[in-house]
């Protein structure tokens, strides 16, 4: 479907000029001179003749090219557009109608898009106001849809309406399909285009839309018949019966493909979607939707690759996408067909190496690659320059690795082959470098090609030294102790030298520099260096630290703060606002008040405008207080009161003349001092709703009773008011925080009797979707809105938590603990709505394994393909732990007892002073009070 030129989007002069009309050509001679308001006359001119003439495809045209210029000329020009577009709106007959409908409905919803945060802060209304920017959310949300209801009136005559009676205003690739369509066509799918925009994704669970799967991927006719009024998401289900109108309308295999393509987000990208697609393509003989078709199924086959199961896909992905190419139509789909087999066919590599290492140690490369067979790896000696201008991050590293590959002759080069299953998916492996002796090294990777383009390459950078150091330091020196890399020995007269100093170590190994200055540039290197050894790191990594130097003159930095207290949550406009704020600090952990302080107050509304500007300060008690008005018209909603450092508070009393210093702002870092209150057309509450306690135990499947009360704050109960309630059931799985499906379980309505009571009934039925073996737990959300007989509305909500179990057990205790202290496991038993339950149970402790007798964790992953054997690996490197434990086939029962809750919440640990060092696992166990 083709896209009209919507104004908002700054539509190009250049597709009018294809109209011979001379006015129309000098009004685009004068735009592209720059002269737009004589363009606008002329345009304006244009727009009264077609008035005049009932052209209203002319008044469409000059509509688009006014609104063009008014946003250049006039700066008031979003209200004027609009109220100009209502105006024609009245003025044509029901097909033009229905084109500026959608044009509305367009300006409307990408305004709301692009500035919804703001409005969605406004309180919601149901007046209009005659400002569309000034607008709540459920304004633009009821114009939006009121806009796209009446572009569809009139259906027949919009059917009889070929678009090509408004080709001066469509853009269009192909005048052949263009000549098809009528304006039903077009208004339907812009219908669907904008209703799209209003589904979020993450609302919607997939598994809930399995019974409409059939209709979803079947044929025009299998979709028109589903029935989607039980679709929970409003958004989605307006979606969905527009696709159907369209299918109606115009079963083609466009539209059809367009239908599949969306349910694609909506169903599982199965094979059951698959085997949908390849029916579908027997019964087309659509080029470009075959071309499609195909092109989804290889992304399937790309996307459900997995080296278990489907290491073959990507192979069958390639074949099929050969398919699409083969007919060089040029099209979407022939163009992502390319595109994606490049992708799949293309060469990579990714290393990981250490980079310090000493001199001549064992050392390796981790590598992943994906289709390489051949790999080589060079070492080039570099300079410490050269290998700066790799540490700096503002160089362009791959000019600098090129130049030094180009040009300078390697070291040592080794080849190796890989493993290539041939099946384009990466894998891991590790190679064995060569030693190395003292000095710095670019490490370039490259893979093999006939064409450098199509070549894989990496690189890394590698310092071979026997020094490592030990740094900190403080505002007035830093301190370095030089270490031997491998024997860990203290080093004598190395020099370490920086832009700033040049120092040697002691016997020690210690070097301190005594700083002049309080400047500190953390972005220098540093270089060490001895007769036969350097090493260059940059300064940044050294950390500061508190307790070295002399604290006399170190500068004290802290938090500050200044809470703020009004006299109540909700304000009417032009009410008078009274505020107090006490300001705090926090210096080495103690907290005390800012006493004779001045702060700048800014009182913002709910677009961030300020409103207000007020200058405080503190008494001697660290606190002020002040009043200001509301503005009496504008915008609802959440405004604001925060403080600021105010740009002259030398004048303040405490400010230090002398020293030229403020003992708070110049110090402090202000924490985020801001308190939100309503501002609102109100009246004072009246009564409240309220849930009773949870005390009964519910089972599923069965009937639920939730009693609430409507009660007025002066004591009397609220009889015979509406209640109207909502009923969500959200699931659950063990140990899982958020939910994974939620659903419209019931709706209804009652009153309240007498006593202001009323019960929401319910039955507690499970999703079909929930695996009960994985234990799911089930929340009903009650939501209970009451209205009582003078409009008064207030809402109330509760939860309850119900599953095929109703027993949840913890059992709490650090990671890692020492047999030497007091150790204890905090064990807790309570139903699924977090109630305490006394039972009786078993706690039971496995040994599993024992510690590794290795110090260093291994560094690298365990790669997909071992190249390196395992007497290998222990030989090159003994201190690195190689081995997966398999914690479940080695475990064994060390200690069990028959425990009660609460009597026994704190099981203490008194008796595992012999126990051996390991890994070990506690399981705390008791029979749940249902049948599982």
């Amino acid at each position: 479907m083709k896209n009209i030129l919507f104004v908002f989007l700054l539509v190009s002069s250049v597709l009018f000029g294809q109209q011979n009309d001379k006015k129309w050509d000098n009004v685009i001679g004068l735009e592209n001179e720059g002269k737009v308001k004589s363009a606008n006359e002329i345009v304006s001119s244009i727009y009264k003749k077609a008035i005049n003439q009932k052209d209203e495809v002319q008044m469409i045209k000059c509509f688009f090219y006014q609104s063009k210029y008014l946003q250049i000329l006039d700066e008031n020009a979003q209200t004027k557009i609009i109220n100009n577009l209502k105006t024609d709106i009245n003025r044509v007959s029901t097909p033009s109608k229905a084109i500026l409908n959608l044009v509305y409905a367009k300006c409307l919803s990408d305004y709301y898009n692009r500035n919804n945060y703001n409005i969605n802060q406004r309180t919601n209304v149901t007046e209009l106001d005659d400002d569309f920017l000034k607008w709540t959310k459920s304004n633009f949300v009821s114009q939006i849809d009121l806009a796209l209801k009446n572009s569809l009136e009139n259906e027949a005559i919009l059917k009889n309406t070929p678009l090509t009676k408004y080709e001066a205003i469509f853009d269009y690739s192909t005048i052949e399909k263009f000549k098809k369509l009528n304006l039903l066509n077009y208004v339907i799918a812009e219908n669907i285009s904008i209703q799209s925009q209003k589904i979020r994704l993450y609302e919607i669970n997939k598994k809930d839309l399995v019974a409409y799967k059939k209709g979803f991927l079947g044929s025009a006719n299998d979709f028109i018949k589903s029935n989607f009024d039980s679709v929970s998401n409003e958004n989605l289900r307006v979606v969905l019966k527009l696709y159907q109108k369209q299918e109606i309308n115009n079963p083609s295999s466009e539209n059809i493909w367009q239908r599949i393509l969306f349910s694609k987000t909506l169903v599982d990208f199965d094979e059951e979607y698959i085997k949908a697609l390849t029916s579908f393509q027997k019964n087309t003989n659509d080029t470009v939707v075959i071309q499609n078709i195909q092109l989804q199924k290889a992304y399937y086959l790309n996307e459900s690759v997995s080296k278990a199961t489907n290491s073959d896909h990507k192979i069958k992905a390639v074949a099929i996408l050969d398919s699409v190419i083969k007919i060089n139509n040029k099209s979407n789909a022939y163009k992502f067909a390319i595109q994606t087999k490049d992708n799949i066919l293309l060469k990579d590599l990714n290393v990981q190496i250490r980079k310090y290492i000493y001199n001549k140690e064992n050392t390796r490369a981790y590598i992943q690659y994906k289709n390489v067979e051949n790999l080589k790896i060079s070492f080039y000696k570099i300079s410490q320059t050269e290998l700066q201008q790799f540490i700096k991050y503002n160089l362009p590293k791959e000019t600098i690795k090129d130049s030094i590959v180009y040009n300078n002759k390697p070291i040592a080069t080794k080849l190796y082959s890989l493993k290539n299953n041939k099946d384009y998916l990466q894998y891991s492996t590790e190679v064995i470098l060569p030693k190395l002796e003292t000095g710095s090294y670019l490490v370039y990777f490259e893979s093999e090609s006939s064409s450098e383009n199509l070549k894989a390459s990496a690189f890394e950078t590698i310092t071979v030294s026997n020094f490592i150091v030990i740094a900190s330091q403080n505002n007035v020196s830093e301190n370095y102790q030089v270490l031997d890399r491998k024997t860990g020995q203290p080093l004598e007269n190395v020099a370490i030298t920086s832009p700033s100093f040049n120092i040697k170590t002691d016997k020690n190994g210690m070097a301190v520099f005594k700083k002049v200055n309080i400047q500190n540039f953390n972005n220098e290197t540093i270089t060490l260096s001895s007769s036969n050894d350097t090493l260059s790191l940059s300064k940044n990594y050294i950390q500061y630290n508190k307790e070295y130097g002399d604290k006399t003159n170190e500068k004290i930095e802290f938090d500050g703060e200044v809470k703020f207290y009004l006299d109540r949550a909700i304000y009417r406009p032009g009410q008078t606002v009274f505020y107090k704020g006490i300001a705090f600090q926090e210096i080495k952990n103690k907290a005390s008040i800012v006493p004779y302080t001045s702060f700048d107050i800014i009182i913002e509304d709910i677009d961030s405008n300020e409103i207000k500007k007020i200058q405080a300060t503190t008494n001697e008690f660290g606190s002020f207080s002040g009043e200001f008005a509301l503005p009496k018209t504008g915008l609802t909603g959440n405004f604001s009161i925060r403080a600021e450092e105010p740009i002259d508070y030398e004048k303040d009393k405490i400010y230090d003349k002398e020293k030229e210093e403020h003992p708070f702002w110049e110090n402090v870092s202000l924490k985020d001092s801001k308190t939100y209150f309503k501002v609102e057309e109100y009246k004072r509450p009246k009564f409240e709703v309220t849930f009773d306690p949870k005390k009964d135990s519910f089972k599923l499947d069965q009937a639920i009773k939730v009693h609430g009360n409507a009660k007025a704050f002066a004591g009397s109960n609220i009889s015979d008011a509406k209640v109207t309630y909502k009923v969500i059931r959200k699931t659950n799985y063990s140990r899982e925080y958020y939910s994974q499906e939620s659903e419209v379980l019931e709706t209804g309505e009652t009153k309240t009797d007498a006593s202001g009571k009323f019960t929401v009934d319910f039955i507690a039925i499970p999703s079909k979707n929930a695996v009960k073996e994985k234990l799911p737990v089930f929340s009903y959300d009650i939501e209970a809105t009451v209205t009582d007989i003078n409009g008064e509305t207030h809402d109330a909500k509760t939860t309850i938590k119900i599953g095929y179990h109703d027993l949840e057990l913890n059992a709490l205790i650090a990671n890692e603990i020492t047999t030497k202290d007091k150790n204890e496991i905090k064990l807790t038993s309570t139903n699924l709505n977090g109630e305490s339950k006394e039972i009786e149970g078993e706690i039971k402790i496995y040994f599993l394994a024992p510690l590794s007798s290795k110090f260093k964790s291994r560094i690298f992953p365990q790669p997909d393909i071992k190249s390196i054997s395992d007497s290998e690996f222990e030989a090159l490197f003994p201190y690195e732990n190689d081995n997966l434990i398999d914690l479940k086939t080695s475990e064994s029962l060390l200690f069990s007892k028959k425990i009660n809750t609460p009597k026994d919440q704190n099981f203490a640990l008194d008796f595992i002073s012999n126990y051996t060092s390991g890994h070990y696992k506690v399981v705390f166990s008791a029979k749940d009070s249902f049948e599982i």
